[in-house]
């Protein structure tokens, strides 16, 4: 996008084409290996944690069973009954919100989420040679931290941290134009 804009020159552009392309021959047997390799069953928990999950949202999905609730209201109401091996969370940020806060903290968290994309749209949109490609930059790293939390309970302090840092510059850099100039 920024070449496209001509914010990056073709120079640059083959330099970074230069340094990926032997990086990626180096590393493409451990890439390889996490592709296509055995997962030991990761992704079939995975399967099972959903639904598992979505026993917790079918039996409170409005407002939830609580924050940080999930694994203690799971255990006794569902776990014993099954017979399967339960797990005290689910690998799923969404599932996870949407059994620990409802249908309404779920759409709360996607509003965000979606709001902050699109300020970032507008920072992109605003053609300063400086902002635009950070506001790109920042939202570009927000949507791959929303496909990780496909896959992820993202609860660690840095993934939180990381995503309120990058909204929060997202943000201010859409409303720092209007003072520019």
């Amino acid at each position: 996008m920024a070449f496209s804009r001509g914010l990056l020159s073709p120079k640059v552009l083959l330099i970074i084409v230069t340094i990926l392309v032997p990086l990626l021959v180096l590393l493409r047997q451990p890439i390889m290996a996490r592709l296509l390799g055995d997962d030991l069953g990761a992704a079939n928990s995975r399967v099972t944690m959903a639904g598992q999950a979505l026993e917790v949202i079918e039996a409170n999905p409005v407002l939830g069973v609580g924050a940080n609730n999930y694994a203690e209201w799971y255990e006794p109401n569902y776990a014993p009954e099954s017979n399967a091996s339960s797990f005290r969370t689910v690998h799923n940020k969404y599932l996870l919100v949407w059994a620990e806060t409802g249908v309404i903290g779920l759409l709360a968290f996607l509003g965000f989420l979606f709001a902050v994309i699109r300020k970032g749209r507008q920072g992109w949109q605003l053609r300063d040679p400086l902002l635009s490609p950070l506001a790109l930059s920042f939202t570009a790293a927000i949507v791959g931290q929303m496909a990780h939390m496909f896959f992820d309970i993202f609860h660690s302090r840095p993934q939180v941290q990381t995503l309120w840092l990058l909204a929060g510059l997202v943000i201010a850099i859409r409303y720092v134009d209007n003072h520019i100039e």
